[in-house]
């Protein structure tokens, strides 16, 4: 008696396989989710800029404060003469005229010689001729144009000769230390204004230098 081998069918049994697949609700679902982590990223994207712009200007304002108040230092501890006088609003540094003898050394301006040649000069001065724009600027002989030091400024302009302890003086001494203060402001977001000329972020820099070698009588 023989028996036969029945050949399998290769398909057989494939048409009860069932396919999954996502309902109208699990895709909504995902879309919401992807959507919150997409606005979440943008958010931060967007307050970490915030946060770069504000340290910018920051960082900004104290490093150039930094390098001109340190040329105003260094000019006046190297200054061989020195005059505190003043300086009309709007006129550049040329027209500095000194304080008289016996009068208190209070200015707007101060002059410095780095030598006993007295042609050859810095000025600093606060210039004021712009109210909403008050600027510390710098001028030397042999240049036209004026150097801005700092600007926005909000306080008494003025520079003084004073003794160790503070106290204005009257005559002329070249071992006196010459004194101003500078209260500035600046936007704190440079590209944001916020409301009409509003200036915010407060700085404060109280200057006094000595000259180290003076010559003057």
């Amino acid at each position: 008696m023989s028996h036969s081998k029945a050949t399998p069918i290769p398909w057989a049994g494939k048409g009860n396989q069932t396919r999954s697949a996502h309902t109208l609700m699990e895709l909504m679902v995902a879309s919401g989710i992807f959507s919150l982590v997409v606005i979440g990223m943008l958010y931060a994207h967007l307050f970490g800029m915030r946060q770069d712009e504000l340290i910018q200007s920051k960082l900004g304002a104290s490093e150039s404060s930094r390098r001109s108040f340190n040329q105003f230092m260094q000019d006046m501890r190297m200054a061989k003469i020195w005059r505190v006088g003043n300086v009309p609003a709007g006129s550049p540094g040329a027209s500095f005229s000194a304080v008289a003898t016996n009068a208190l050394q209070i200015g707007n301006a101060v002059k410095i010689s780095l030598s006993i040649d007295t042609s050859k000069y810095i000025v600093y001065y606060y210039n004021t001729s712009d109210p909403n724009n008050n600027q510390l600027c710098r001028m030397q002989s042999g240049i036209a144009s004026s150097s801005i030091i700092a600007s926005n400024l909000i306080n008494t302009f003025q520079f003084s000769a004073e003794d160790y302890l503070g106290n204005v003086k009257s005559t002329l001494s070249y071992k006196y230390v010459v004194h101003t203060t500078l209260q500035l402001e600046q936007f704190q977001y440079p590209l944001t204004k916020v409301g009409s000329n509003y200036l915010y972020d407060f700085y404060k820099i109280d200057l006094r230098a000595t000259p180290h070698c003076p010559d003057g009588t």
